[in-house]
């Protein structure tokens, strides 16, 4: 602030500046005179400061061609503080500048410590105009856009090869279950191209051309591991609830057509003595043989 006011006091005067020294403020005596006490004399000078001081201040006079002037106070002026006491009409103020705390008449009402207050100072000191408003709190941040709708998916896969399996010969490809037989169909790798492998099946179903049923137990369903003539299946088994039409497969023997190169197979069901022996349509007669309606949600 004392470079400023001195470039300032420099630009009225249009001099350099050749001396200052140091008095104490004693009183105005017009808009741009002050009196001051150098060594016990009171003396008058030209006031070219910004902030006025109180009685007792040290100010600043700068020599200008052997001309004084007063540029102002010599402590610099803080702006701002927080209160760490409060008594009777006045406050203490800590501040980050000059000497601290100072004393601050409040000019408001009910001043607490740790309000923080904005200080002006004038003829009687300094004086605390009231804390200041605090920050409001920052808006919400925006919310986060929704996540996407789970789209699902239905889709028809036809088999590429049926048949039945009996003593390692793939047979006639007419697909038939008996005790001695294992009817298939597979699929080859478009199941596990096709569903994505963070998606949720939610049905599948089997249409199965039925052209004979001769016991009660419906047959066991799995999935078949490989390409035939292997009959081998991979994972849980579960039993068919229906043994014609649009069958529902299982989801645990579902889960299992996503990976690699898999079809169906479906096998005797011998609970309670029953047995199984169904035939099945071939290819050949009914292109729509085994394909699975796959319904998955991802």
């Amino acid at each position: 602030m004392l470079d400023a006011v001195k470039s300032q006091t420099l630009a009225i005067a249009g001099q350099a500046s050749a001396d200052a020294s140091v008095a104490t403020f004693v009183r105005f005596e017009g808009p741009m005179c002050i009196v001051i006490d150098g060594l016990g004399v009171e003396q008058s000078y030209r006031w070219a400061g910004t902030v006025v001081p109180a009685p007792g201040d040290s100010v600043q006079l700068q020599v200008l061609n052997g001309a004084h002037v007063v540029v102002g106070r010599t402590l610099p002026t803080p702006t701002q503080g927080r209160v760490v006491a409060v008594a009777s009409g006045e406050v203490q103020v800590n501040v980050d500048i000059g000497p601290s705390p100072i004393t601050a008449q409040p000019l408001y009402s009910n001043p607490a410590v740790g309000d923080v207050v904005a200080l002006i100072y004038g003829g009687e000191g300094f004086l605390a105009l009231g804390k200041s408003s605090p920050k409001p709190a920052p808006p919400p941040p925006p919310p986060s856009d929704p996540a996407p709708a789970p789209t699902t998916t239905k889709r028809v896969f036809r088999a590429r090869v049926a048949g039945n399996w009996r003593n390692g010969d793939w047979g006639s490809g007419r697909p038939i279950v008996s005790d001695y037989r294992v009817a298939a169909w597979h699929y080859g790798d478009i199941l596990g191209k096709t569903l994505p492998d963070d998606a949720e099946i939610v049905r599948c179903r089997m249409y199965l051309p039925t052209t004979q049923v001769l016991y009660p137990n419906a047959p066991i369903v799995q999935a078949l591991a490989s390409p035939p003539p292997s009959q081998a299946g991979a994972g849980p088994t579960g039993v068919l609830p229906a043994r014609q039409g649009w069958v529902d497969i299982p989801r645990q023997v579902a889960e299992q057509l996503r990976a690699g190169n898999r079809g169906i197979r479906l096998s005797v069901n011998s609970a309670n003595g029953g047995g199984t022996h169904d035939m099945y349509k071939p290819l050949s007669e009914d292109p729509m043989s085994g394909a699975l309606e796959i319904t998955w949600r991802s």
